[in-house]
């Protein structure tokens, strides 16, 4: 799904990871709406609001255990990895 998406111009490899992360979104069908804030945590309260009246889900990242437990388990891990080269 992602080299279809570089291959049609979607998302490019200079990229921001906000602009990656925008465009594989929208490749899997979702609405992005960026607020003018500098920290996600200064709108948690307004999109929990907002997904409640549009019917919507909003995974909270940030209160949701289970993500910490998976970054811990998995995502740490690839990035020690992805490390390793840089450390001698």
């Amino acid at each position: 799904m992602i080299m279809e998406a570089l291959e049609r111009g979607e998302l490019r490899e200079c990229c921001t990871n906000q602009k990656v992360s925008d465009t594989f979104l929208k490749v899997l069908g979702a609405e992005v709406v960026r607020a003018p804030v500098s920290l996600t945590l200064e709108v948690i309260k307004q999109v929990d609001s907002e997904a409640k009246k549009m019917g919507a889900s909003h995974l909270n990242q940030f209160e949701n255990d289970a993500n910490f437990k998976v970054h811990l388990k998995y995502t740490a891990k690839e990035t020690d990895e992805q490390f390793k080269e840089y450390r001698a």
